[in-house]
């Protein structure tokens, strides 16, 4: 399955929506797997892991980095499921 994940936007304005995003599409993807494997790729819009970004310094200073706490995380839990 191939997804774009929407993103935050700036401010992070859109982080609740993105959060029931992420659960939903995490819900999705559990029944699809209880009938076969599931592969999702794509466009995620968050950075797993620092070493992911460019630049992770200038990152940490901007609110919309896609590794604020609570935009990262859920990235986390859906790689690690």
């Amino acid at each position: 399955m191939n997804v774009y994940t929407p993103n935050s936007q700036r401010g992070l304005v859109r982080l609740d929506y993105r959060l029931r995003w992420d659960r939903a599409f995490l819900s999705y993807l559990k029944s699809l797997d209880k009938r076969k494997p599931v592969v999702f790729c794509g466009d995620l819009n968050v950075a797993h892991d620092e070493i992911d970004l460019a630049h992770p310094e200038s990152n940490h200073k901007n609110a919309d980095s896609p590794t604020t706490s609570g935009e990262a995380s859920p990235g986390s839990s859906r790689t690690d499921s």
